[in-house]
């Protein structure tokens, strides 16, 4: 992408304009000439414009320029070349109480990613704040650099991001989506956007079968959306699943999902005005009666929406059988089944060469609540051992 040179029209409030610069190569006088341009048509200093500078060779550029241009140059981009370059290697975004936007921003979360391409090493000045650093064994560089620092006193001051990479490089497609979530957060975060009040969550829920069944897969579609007129920022789901669901799958068709025991966290970041966003868990229901699952939407500057999806499951609890360490060569078997029925534990020891075994019965019993437990010895010279339980009438 080639530099921007377009002008606003005079008289126009150069403090509103967003300005992008890509990648300069060392030497090149167009960095010089953009700022230049920017001073006369604006009639204003150069920092009173608000910009987002990206490219891998932003401090090796000044050295192309006068002392008065670098300096500019350096007050910019908020960053001091140490020398050397860093070739590659994982960029981490840090939780800068002044940058929290650009990691964890409404455009998505950013957490560590890798690139390819080559950086000057460099250091943020002392007066910007650090919000991202790439790391290649004793090489580093800060590549995002966000000005005024969280301790600056003047929140008036303009603010400008540096991005010390490209958006998108040889040979690290992937990261391609981190950097545009990065460049996202950045402009919103230099233009000081805010939350709209105008957000309402909205919740459907269906579920497939309508009558689940233990030990049959059920899928619970949930419609997750908002319903105002202006985009949410911070948009959260959080789905706590019934004991007597077992979660075997979710996906959503946006977002980034993160699971934690029997709990969904959906995070979206940013969603537009009357937006949907469909997520569906697949389920196995393991205990007849009925089952409470309890969903939490939550969005800044939206009242949060709590929901309870009930169902009923018919059918006859499926067997759970646990297994932990319980003291030298021994381990502790607890089986939760069905009242009254009777079952079996059974055992396969593993050969020591091939794949073939069988199982044979070490206890049966009738299963009386809470639970039933077992000690069982593991010989050291097995090569492992496989334990069920089965139902036997």
């Amino acid at each position: 992408m080639p530099w921007d040179s377009r002008m606003p029209t005079p008289g126009r409030e150069c403090s509103k304009i967003l300005n992008i610069g890509l990648e300069v190569s060392p030497g090149s006088p167009r960095k010089s000439e953009g700022l230049r341009a920017f001073q006369l048509h604006c009639g204003m200093p150069v920092i009173g414009i608000r910009l987002i500078f990206i490219g891998p060779r932003l401090s090796s550029t000044a050295a192309g320029l006068s002392a008065g241009s670098r300096a500019t140059w350096q007050g910019l981009v908020h960053l001091q070349p140490t020398g050397g370059l860093v070739s590659g290697g994982t960029v981490t975004p840090s939780n800068s109480p002044s940058g929290n936007l650009l990691p964890n921003g409404p455009y998505g979360s950013v957490g560590p990613f890798e690139i390819q391409t080559t950086a000057d090493q460099a250091t943020a000045t002392l007066n910007a704040d650090v919000l991202g650093r790439l790391t290649n064994g004793a090489d580093a560089a800060d590549v995002i650099v966000s000005f005024p620092s969280a301790n600056n006193p003047n929140q008036d001051q303009v603010r400008t991001v540096t991005l010390l990479m490209p958006l998108d490089g040889p040979g690290d497609p992937n990261s391609f989506p981190t950097r545009k979530s990065l460049l996202q957060n950045g402009i919103c975060w230099v233009l000081n956007c805010g939350a709209c009040p105008e957000v309402y969550p909205s919740f459907i829920c269906a579920l497939d079968p309508a009558q689940p069944q233990t030990g049959s897969p059920a899928t619970l579609n949930l419609t997750l959306g908002n319903g105002g007129e202006c985009d949410g920022v911070g948009y959260v789901t959080t789905v706590q699943l019934a004991d007597g669901l077992k979660l075997v799958s979710a996906k959503s068709d946006y977002g980034q999902i993160t699971i934690s025991n029997s709990t969904i966290f959906l995070s979206v970041g940013r969603i537009p005005a009357r937006q949907q966003i469909g997520l569906t868990l697949g389920v196995i229901p393991v205990v007849p009666g009925w089952v409470t699952n309890h969903v939490h939407i939550q969005a800044a500057s939206a009242t949060a929406r709590d929901e309870d999806v009930a169902f009923e499951v018919k059918g006859e609890r499926i067997p759970e059988l646990a297994i932990k360490a319980s003291g030298k060569d021994t381990v502790l078997l607890t089986v939760w089944a069905n009242p009254g029925s009777s079952y079996a534990v059974e055992r396969a020891i593993l050969p020591a060469q091939g794949t073939n075994f069988s199982w044979a019965v070490t206890t049966n019993f009738v299963f009386v609540p809470p639970l039933f437990q077992m000690q069982e010895l593991v010989s050291a010279t097995n090569r492992g051992s496989l334990y069920r339980v089965r139902k036997t009438q």
